[in-house]
């Protein structure tokens, strides 16, 4: 061929190119009325024409003489890699095109169907699609609206069939209000009266359309992805407002404060000088502008990325397979006419769909056979190939489709290091990895980790941690380094979702927050290349030698995890390369002087996991929150049984575990199992009635059907086999069980490999402690019961019972059997959710036929204690019927009943009963309640403290003991803020955990201890009196604070018909003061926001939402922040006087006198004897309690105004609606 000749082929190509490339944009210029899959076909043809060309044409040209071609820009530039890549970008447009026109056509073909339907008898509706509607209620104008128009509306759609489509589209609280009405024709209209009543609320929708705004977050950074949800967010508060009548004209000022509040400064300071020009201010026209300038801005200055990890591995694939193609044809007659030495058609080998088929052998012997280069199949040997591409999988010189017929398997053992270096300046290679981590939305970010098995924990900055966007969970770790010095104490705990640079398997990383990690910064000048060892392998960092920073730092907890088989060494000062799941990783000594530097270590100590060890004391100090929505991870848990779970003939439920794939083979935990058994016996040896109640206990494990005897597995390697250790745990205040056999789940290989860690633990479904008991309170009469054995009474599918093996025998002379474990067992991840969830599933199988017993099961359940009750007897034994009549359909037999109304329990057996002996419950006889004792005679809570006296007074010790005050409602929070105050001033001296404390915190501590068993006897009325035909309810809450803490205390006040009142104290929560100095007055208002949580919260849960809200403070100043316009105070006072305006708009606020005020005992704090007879906290001020008589609420009072004048205010609500 002549050169002219190849020149005109090139124009040709490059003619070809321009075509393709352009396809989708002449397809575009079409329009959207002439834009129609047949044009669309047609265009899809001719871009696959001019491919097809182009390939024929590049065929033609590897038949120059290679040196000519190149010479040339279409050799020098790649030109048939650009264009494959345009092809198939321009190809996949196409594609989606097609599928969203033939969508709309199927969309358009229903609607015709429809409406044709409408015109003749039938007695079918055509399937429409319809939302769901879950009872949240800024979904239901939408809902209501579209109901209306597909269903509601519709003539020829008999009532019977509305009411149908209208019980099938609710979900969840909507479904509960319509659960129990007929499907008849005239119920229709009263099912739709009774959802219109109770969501048809502009208050209530208000509300929650302005909690969706507050929830919105602070911008941390300049970003598309923030910014992108600010705008939306504030355009869908704003819209949804106007639909229901609520514009914020009247109070746009204060919505464009707080939105302005949600930029970052950068943004913040634009925002500034763009309206700087005028004093007037600014509109919601203007703010909306501004941010959408803002947000086109940002997002054209973002790059272009390929939407997750599959289309990232899918371009690496593609420019892996183009920069195969052959740089040398000759030596092969095939080769110069362009025929597939495969098949022998028109094209190359790396597009034959035959080559494709045959496995990574024949297509290896394939090449051997024609001679062919083993790295790009060209017509030449692999020596002389110019290609410098290698292996898209290992970076070897072989082509990525016989990968697995080349690899070399090198099999090395884990190198255990001492500990990992870090080295400034340095000839020394840290191992280093380039990797994917996810944020909370699920989108990939690079980051730079290092491996380091000398640190006990993994660890990540805080500026990563930031940028991710992940929840965090509070912990108290300490770091040490090289000397045990201590280096940092991190305050919080992610869990990062890691994958590798390329492709592979994602893992869970636990990791603690640092402000920052190592002084490592590389900026070692090395290539791999240098190495002949390390030549062809895929590194996990090929940047290795860059002195970027490192974010993430992989700990001995993961180490064994990444690893795999694999291990390069080359010469002296040469690195070694360890194979991970990451890449291979260097480290190691690579130039004389290595050792002549400074080193720095990383050794992480967990000194106490204070997370763990006061976890629920720090919880029930939290104003319970609505959940979140669920992760990836929780959500694929809840699809994983939704398709899994299934019920036996006797309606108990069959469940899968959740397993992570891949898991690796777990058969070596049986050595460890044997190894917990035999110091068992040991410990039956020395204890007789231990060694009884264990025995007793596998007997009836076996009697029941819960575990079966088994043989060994023949071949454990090959099967999916776990063996559980097992220890017994005592309980001897245990009416029934003093001691329970626990399964570990947890048990790990050396490798670190445990079950546990292969199980999902699925979302935490257990509702607020604090919510099941106010929920009691409401009810006059009222019983409890215990679902027994609820976790063995659900079966693990049988494929699923050898990750459940156990070895046992009764005694040392007898063979070590094994035993498969039948249901599910404690000590398993995801046993909690795999309980809690089949409850809800027997709630949506059987809640048709016992409606208020599925209620009692859904909301009134924790975990496997049941509290419910009603206002009358009747009603109340009905209830019980249900709720036990629905356990039993699923399996889950009812005992241990008790109430407080013997008649309640007339259809219980005796020895279902609690109080098993022929009489009632005698005064004073108790029993343990969700932690707390109940008398049902008397129907009073008490406490159980049963606290052992310190010998020692440290730090450990003082916070082990405060975190045993259990106290879910917070009555007892006078006392525990001191204890919480004593905490935080021994933390300020930064004593060791064992150091004794000072002899004045000794002194207030033993004060303290002695009075604790008077706890004992404080009794706290059970019923709030609340729920009776005519009774007046009024909520009074009452904050303060002092320099050491602040607190809220709420008080339900009722009023019968016949004129008594009574005071109920429903729930309290402290705070200690920050340890930066804050100011008295702001302390105060930070009570106040505390105050406006907990009251809402106690109004949600108790539904009197509609009754009049008092809200009380003796702080003057925060009443006139309060009444003030957000706008005009500090941004530290807007926050919170905001978030009071916005969670209430409906409260009254008032002034009263601090002596008066009960918040100020649990801000000052109580000692336990003080705490038992104090009136003002048990039953709030004495005029709280009176008929009639002068209430402070009745006279005028003084505050001051935002301008400095004084104004007086009389009993008034503060807002009546949020646009005030």
């Amino acid at each position: 061929m002549s050169n002219p000749e190849m020149e005109g082929l090139i124009r040709s190509q490059n003619e070809l190119h321009g075509r393709i490339a352009r396809a989708y944009e002449n397809l575009k210029k079409a329009g959207g009325a002439r834009l129609t899959m047949g044009l669309v076909d047609a265009r899809l043809q001719a871009l696959e024409s001019n491919w097809n060309k182009f390939e024929e044409q590049h065929g033609k040209l590897l038949l120059m003489p290679p040196e000519v071609l190149a010479a040339t820009d279409y050799k020098k530039q790649d030109l048939p890699a650009l264009v494959e890549e345009t092809f198939l970008t321009q190809k996949g447009m196409f594609l989606d095109v097609l599928l969203s026109h033939k969508a709309r056509e199927e969309a358009a073909a229903k609607s015709e169907t429809s409406e044709t339907a409408t015109t003749t008898n039938r007695t079918t509706l055509p399937r429409i699609q319809l939302p769901e509607f879950s009872g949240k209620y800024e979904d239901w104008p939408s809902f209501r609206d579209l109901f209306h128009s597909l269903i509601g509306r519709d003539a020829n759609t008999t009532p019977v069939e509305k009411l149908h489509y209208l019980k099938t589209s609710l979900k969840g609280e909507a479904e509960l209000l319509v659960r129990n009405i007929a499907t008849t024709a005239e119920n229709y209209n009263n099912a739709w009266d009774v959802l219109n009543a109770y969501y048809e609320n502009k208050r209530l929708l208000t509300r929650a359309y302005l909690s969706n705004f507050l929830a919105l977050t602070k911008m941390k950074s300049e970003s598309a992805v923030e910014l992108r949800k600010i705008f939306h967010g504030v355009k869908a508060t704003v819209s949804s407002l106007a639909s229901i009548g609520r514009p914020i004209n009247r109070s746009e000022d204060l919505f464009i404060y707080l939105a302005v509040e949600l930029l970052d400064p950068r943004l913040r300071r634009e925002w500034e000088t763009s309206i700087g020009d005028t004093t007037e201010p600014p509109t919601y026209a203007t703010l909306e502008q501004f941010l959408d300038r803002q947000l086109h801005t940002l997002e054209s200055m973002q790059p272009a990325k390929v939407d997750g990890a599959v289309g990232k591995a899918a371009s690496g694939a593609a420019k892996s397979a183009r920069s195969h193609l052959a740089r040398k044809q000759e030596g092969n007659p095939d080769a110069k006419r362009g025929r597939c030495h495969c098949c022998q058609k028109d094209h190359i080998l790396m597009f034959c769909e035959d080559y494709k088929r045959k496995t990574a052998q024949e297509r290896k012997q394939l090449v051997d056979n024609k001679n062919l280069c083993l790295n790009c199949l060209g017509s030449h040997k692999v020596s002389e190939c110019a290609s410098k591409k290698g292996c898209a999988a290992c970076g070897a010189r072989h082509h990525t489709s016989v990968h697995d017929a080349c690899r070399e398997v090198e099999v090395a053992k884990t190198v255990h290091a001492a500990q990992g270096l870090a080295v400034k300046p340095s000839a020394v290679l840290l191992a280093t990895a380039r990797v994917r981590v996810a944020d909370r939305f699920g989108t990939l970010h690079h980051a730079r980790a290092l491996v380091d098995q000398g640190s006990e924990s993994s660890l990540v900055t805080e500026r990563l941690a930031q940028r991710l966007k992940l929840p965090r969970s509070r912990t108290s770790v300490s770091i040490f380094g090289v000397g045990g010095q201590k280096t940092a104490v991190a305050k919080g705990r992610v869990s990062l979702t890691l994958a590798p640079r390329t492709d592979g398997p994602a893992m869970s990383v636990s990791a603690l927050v640092l402000p920052r990690l190592t002084i490592y910064a590389g900026g070692v000048e090395a290539v791999a290349d240098a190495w002949t060892h390390l030549r062809g392998l895929e590194l996990a960092d090929p940047e290795f030698s860059a002195s970027d920073s490192v974010d993430i730092l992989l700990g001995a907890d993961v180490y064994a995890e990444i690893l795999q088989e694999g291990l390069r060494k080359g010469g002296s000062r040469e690195p070694v390369a360890q194979n991970t799941t990451l890449g291979w990783i260097l480290s190691g000594a690579i130039g004389e002087g290595a050792s002549s530097h400074v080193a720095q270590s990383y050794q992480c100590r967990v000194e106490d996991e204070l997370s763990q060890l006061v976890r629920r004391f720090w919880e029930q100090e939290e104003v319970p929150s609505a959940a979140g929505p669920l992760s990836k991870a929780d959500q694929e848990c809840e699809e994983h049984f939704a398709r899994t779970h299934s019920r036996k003939p006797d309606g108990r439920y069959v469940v899968r575990l959740p397993v992570v794939e891949p898991m690796p083979n777990l058969c070596g935990t049986r050595r460890a199992a044997v190894r917990v058994m035999k110091a068992m016996e040991a410990k039956f040896a020395r204890d007789a009635s231990f060694h009884a109640l264990y025995t007793d206990f596998m007997r009836q494990y076996v009697e029941l059907g819960h575990m079966t005897p088994v043989d060994p597995p023949a071949d454990p390697a090959k099967m999916a086999v776990c063996y559980l250790p097992h220890h017994g745990v005592m309980k001897e205040t245990s009416t029934t069980t003093k001691l329970r056999v626990v399964f570990n789940g947890s048990s790990a290989l050396p490798t670190g490999a445990a079950l546990n860690k292969y199980l999902q633990t699925g979302p935490n479904l257990l509702p607020a402690l604090a919510e099941i008991l106010l929920r009691w309170r409401r009810h006059r009469y009222v019983f409890a019961a215990d679902i027994e054995k609820m976790y063995r009474q659900i079966e693990v599918h049988p494929e699923d019972r050898d990750l459940q093996r156990i070895v046992w025998r009764e005694s040392p002379s007898d063979v070590l059997q094994e035993f498969l474990l039948i249901t599910l067992t404690y000590g398993l991840a995801c046993s909690a959710f795999l309980a809690i969830r089949t409850l809800h599933q027997l709630e949506k199988d059987e809640g048709v036929e016992f409606p208020l017993g599925a209620i009692a099961l859904l909301l009134e359940t924790y975990m496997d204690d049941v509290l419910s009750g009603a206002d009358t007897i009747s009603r109340a034994k009905e209830i019980r019927r249900q709720l036990d009549r629905i356990c039993m359909a699923g399996g889950f037999p009812l005992k241990k009943w008790s109430a407080n109304e013997a008649s309640i329990l007339d259809e219980v057996p005796p020895e279902d009963r609690l109080q098993r002996e022929p009489r009632w419950w005698l005064p004073g006889e108790s029993h343990l309640t969700l932690g707390l004792r109940w008398h049902p005679r008397e129907d009073q809570f008490a406490y159980s403290t049963q606290l052992t006296q310190l010998k020692a007074i440290t730090k450990r010790s003082v916070l082990s003991l405060a975190a045993r005050l259990f106290d879910p409602l917070g009555w007892l929070a006078p006392t525990t803020v001191l204890a919480k105050i004593l905490f935080q001033s021994t933390w300020l001296l930064g004593l060791d955990w064992d150091t004794q404390l000072p002899d004045t915190d000794v002194r207030r501590w033993l004060e303290f201890q002695a009075g604790l068993p008077l706890l004992e006897t404080i009794r706290v009325p059970r019923w709030l009196e609340s729920d009776q035909e005519g009774v007046k309810r009024e909520l009074h809450g009452f904050a303060d604070a002092s320099e050491k803490a602040y607190a809220a205390v709420v008080y339900l006040r009722t009023e019968s018909s016949s004129g008594e009142v009574v005071v109920s104290l429903v729930t309290a929560k402290t705070k200690v003061a920050p340890l930066k100095q804050v100011s008295l007055a702001r302390l105060e208002l930070n009570a106040a926001a505390l105050l406006v949580r907990l009251a809402n919260h106690a109004r949600r849960v108790l539904k009197i939402e509609e009754d009049p809200t008092h809200l009380w403070t003796d702080a003057t100043v925060v009443l006139g922040w309060i009444r003030g316009h957000p706008a005009s105070w500090k941004t530290y006072v807007a926050n919170r006087v905001s978030e009071i305006q916005l969670t209430l708009p409906d409260a009254y606020w008032h002034h009263v006198p601090g002596r008066e005020n009960p918040a100020d005992c649990a801000s000052r704090g109580l000692l336990p004897r003080e705490l038992v007879e104090h009136p003002l906290w048990w039953q709030g001020p004495a005029w709280l309690r009176t008929k009639t008589g002068p209430l402070p609420w009745t006279t005028k009072y003084q505050s001051t105004s935002r301008n400095g004048a004084l104004t007086y205010m009389p009993w008034q609500p503060l807002r009546r609606s949020p646009s005030c």
